[in-house]
């Protein structure tokens, strides 16, 4: 057999029933794209490409590295493959061509194949380019050994955002398909030297990418006595530390570059419309159509992180805790105290960001009254009525709970008791979400229609009855587990109640706040705060406490 080919198999040979299971997935979906229209609707038609894509996006990333930690400054390549009696080009080129040849034709399949039959006109040759310049780009960074993992994390963010971005917005201007195409080829062709020549040098440096001269070639970075840190005072502070390291400081990363991305457009686009038919008062367009959506980037990113798109994961290769964190001299309670501090102050600090980025977009004098430049959004924000401000903040401190929940309660992924459990939990929250909203889009006219809450209200009763009771079997076995933590979970739920109401008469005060009508009679008093009240998560942090409990004691 080629070498080359051995290689490939090396590097995807424990997530092959991932590529299979993907492959079935893309040919179901040919197979429904030549069934009529009717019998699937547009909304779950359009659900059914949320788990192609990541699907493409995952087993694109597994000709990288699929347990790689870009956080890391040592290679993403395999240590010991690096060390194999082979060539560099055999290393690096077939997982090269493997990369862009299957993101390229699964693209190509989905286009020509599921979405075209069904009406979408979607473009087949650059986006396939830009899959290819995704892998390339990932590969040239992640092959690369670095001298600061943070260095890393942040050109892999920035790079991989603007490779996504760039062909939309070039669409949007009306760049023609062989213009971006061609773009992304040239991109493409430098990322592949990049990624030949990151390869050779993890093969001369694997650990990272230099080494002092009181260290030995074999010592890494995370072995390295740090004598010039000062100590940490408490056990707690440094878990603390290791958290906000590991997952905490994620968030506000992702945020800053995909808020980046999005004010790209103003430095290039100063076209403007009239607003609300006033020729004489012009608002910048890309602002018209951007500003509404930043606001909801911070819960994109946070939702992508909590069904753990990078776990910090504390197993080792057979399954059980190391001895570092199953040793650590602090009470699991501690432990997962120090995680969901590191998130919270992850997501005060991405509010901050996100707010301070609007309020810069509003204020800017990107429109123009009566021929003279002018903030046209900093002058509305300026003129809002306080009811409708309180409404703003009252949205506001909504989107930061819900950003905070959907990230901490994919926290207790880090603690389940298999990789296997953690891996298959994103696709368990995709597809159930995904049945979920088909199921409330098929239901929506009929909740539209109904002239009482009385049936959502049964439901979301029903699954908040659900969820305590889940949270009561849990608490039961954690006590079993650790009879001395019957305070803390008596704290607990103590805590929960006092959030879930203040996020009830949160929900239940922007409901109050909205114009009448302006929310369907179905949705009105008391679904808001039974809806609010099912947000902050109860039952997973319990699971997350035994999970620990019993993780650490295997």
């Amino acid at each position: 057999m080629n070498t080359g080919f051995v290689v490939l198999r090396l590097m995807v040979h424990r997530f092959r029933r991932l590529y299979l299971v993907f492959s079935c997935y893309l040919v179901g979906l040919v197979i429904l794209a030549h069934l009529p229209k009717e019998w699937i609707s547009e909304p779950i038609a359009g659900l059914l490409c949320m788990p192609f894509m990541l699907g493409l996006l995952t087993t694109v990333f597994g000709f990288v590295s699929m347990e790689a930690d870009i956080a890391s400054p040592s290679s993403a390549y395999s240590p010991w493959m690096l060390r194999l009696p082979l060539r560099t080009g055999a290393l690096a080129v077939f997982p090269m061509v493997a990369a862009s040849v299957w993101g390229a034709a699964s693209w190509i399949v989905f286009a020509s194949c599921y979405l075209r039959p069904r009406g979408i006109d979607a473009p087949i040759w650059w986006p396939a380019l830009l899959f290819i310049a995704l892998a390339l780009s990932l590969q040239s960074i992640l092959w690369c050994p670095f001298r600061r993992g943070e260095i890393r994390l942040i050109i892999a963010i920035a790079t991989t955002t603007a490779i996504g971005l760039f062909g939309l917005i070039a669409a949007g201007y009306d760049w023609s398909s062989e213009k971006i195409s061609l773009v992304y080829a040239v991109l493409c062709v430098a990322f592949a030297g990049l990624a030949w020549a990151g390869l050779a040098r993890a093969r001369t440096s694997p650990s990272a990418a230099r080494v002092g001269p009181d260290e030995t070639q074999s010592a890494s970075p995370q072995t390295r006595i740090r004598r010039t840190k000062k100590a940490f005072r408490s056990p707690r502070t440094a878990q603390f530390w290791l958290e906000w390291r590991r997952q905490g400081r994620l968030l506000p990363m992702l945020t800053s570059f995909g808020l980046a991305a999005m004010s790209l457009p103003l430095l290039l686009s100063h076209e403007t419309q009239s607003v609300y038919g006033d020729e004489s008062v012009r608002a910048n367009i890309w602002i018209s159509i951007a500003f509404p959506y930043l606001p909801w980037i911070p819960l994109l990113f946070a939702t992508v992180i909590g069904m753990g798109a990078r776990p910090a994961d504390i197993r080792g290769t057979e399954g059980v805790y190391h001895l570092y964190h199953a040793t650590r001299p602090m009470s699991s309670r501690d432990m997962y105290r120090a995680k969901t501090h590191a998130i919270t102050a992850g997501v005060m600090l991405t509010a901050l960001i996100t707010i301070g980025t609007m309020l810069t977009w509003a204020l800017i004098p990107s429109g123009i009254e009566n021929g003279s430049p002018t903030s046209y959004y900093g002058k509305n924000l300026a003129t809002l009525a306080p009811a409708n401000m309180w409404l703003l903040v009252g949205m506001a401190v909504a989107l930061t709970a819900w950003t905070w929940r959907n990230q901490t309660v994919g926290a207790f992924v880090d603690y389940l008791p298999s990789k296997n459990a953690a891996r298959a939990y994103p696709a368990v929250v995709v597809l159930g979400g995904a049945a979920a909203l088909s199921f409330s889009q098929e239901l929506r006219v009929d909740f539209q229609d109904a002239n009482s809450p009385l049936w959502l209200s049964a439901l979301f009763g029903v699954l908040l009855l659900t969820k305590i009771g889940l949270a009561a079997a849990f608490s039961l076995k954690l006590v079993r587990l650790r009879p001395a933590s019957s305070g803390d979970l008596i704290s607990a739920l103590a805590t929960w109640a006092l959030f879930a109401g203040i996020a009830a008469a949160t929900f239940g005060w922007i409901a109050y706040a909205m114009p009448k009508g302006a929310l369907p009679v179905a949705f009105q008093h008391p679904v808001p705060e039974l809806f609010a009240a099912l947000l902050v998560p109860l039952a997973r942090p319990f699971a997350a406490r035994i999970a620990l409990e019993c993780g650490r004691h295997r």
